[in-house]
């Protein structure tokens, strides 16, 4: 897990779709923290399929939250 928090926001995403998956295609996902500033999260994700091709790469901007964003 990159982050392993009851409460995250996602705030921001930057993805790239590189290659089709098709249907049996097995697939391996690697997230990784890239900057971390208190509770602002940098997370960069790959996912390659079995081949070791790289279909997917985004990064997310998250947001760890003292409280669930509904409570009162």
């Amino acid at each position: 897990l990159a982050i392993n928090e009851p409460t995250v926001v996602l705030g921001k995403a930057e993805v790239k779709f590189i290659k089709p998956v098709i249907l049996n295609d097995e697939v391996t996902a690697i997230a990784k923290i890239t900057d971390s500033n208190g509770k602002k999260i940098i997370v960069n994700v790959t996912v390659s399929n079995q081949k070791n091709e790289l279909v997917f790469e985004g990064n997310f901007i998250c947001f760890i939250l003292d409280k669930h964003i509904l409570s009162k």
